[in-house]
């Protein structure tokens, strides 16, 4: 299911349609893709991750004495079909894609393994974590 998450009238009506159909929400994903004009524009703009971030805490300190558990998923390029067009190239990706230490970019099953472990009882006590998905590029 999805929707623009810039209406609340349309927000609203995906919560309706979701409790109509599966009578409870169980997981809930947020996802929020960003596409740069340019990839120099990608260089370190930290601030919409840190919001991110900082919503994922205080979700999980408000939500986990209900056993709600709140994490987030912070990928490097993902190379979906707009990942692709976008980085896809040697003359765009390999300059982003150098300093990454497993030396690729993601691919979008990786994060559908992560989501679905997120989503299992083998996460349970995950709360709270904001997950980098990104070949280990944050420990160089």
């Amino acid at each position: 299911m999805q929707t623009d998450l810039r209406s609340i009238e349309a927000t609203q009506l995906l919560a309706d349609q979701a409790l109509e159909l599966f009578g409870t929400i169980d997981i809930l994903v947020n996802n929020a893709g960003t596409l740069f004009a340019h990839p120099k524009a990608c260089a370190r703009d930290d601030q919409p991750e840190a919001g991110l971030n900082l919503h994922t805490q205080t979700m999980a300190a408000e939500w986990g004495r209900y056993n709600i558990q709140s994490n987030a998923i912070a990928p490097t390029v993902i190379l979906t079909e707009l990942g692709q067009q976008v980085w896809g190239e040697a003359s765009t990706g390999g300059t982003m894609k150098a300093p990454i230490p497993a030396g690729r970019f993601g691919e979008p099953r990786e994060v559908a393994d992560l989501l679905l472990f997120l989503a299992s009882n083998a996460s349970n006590f995950i709360c709270g974590q904001v997950i980098r998905l990104h070949g280990g590029l944050s420990v160089v």
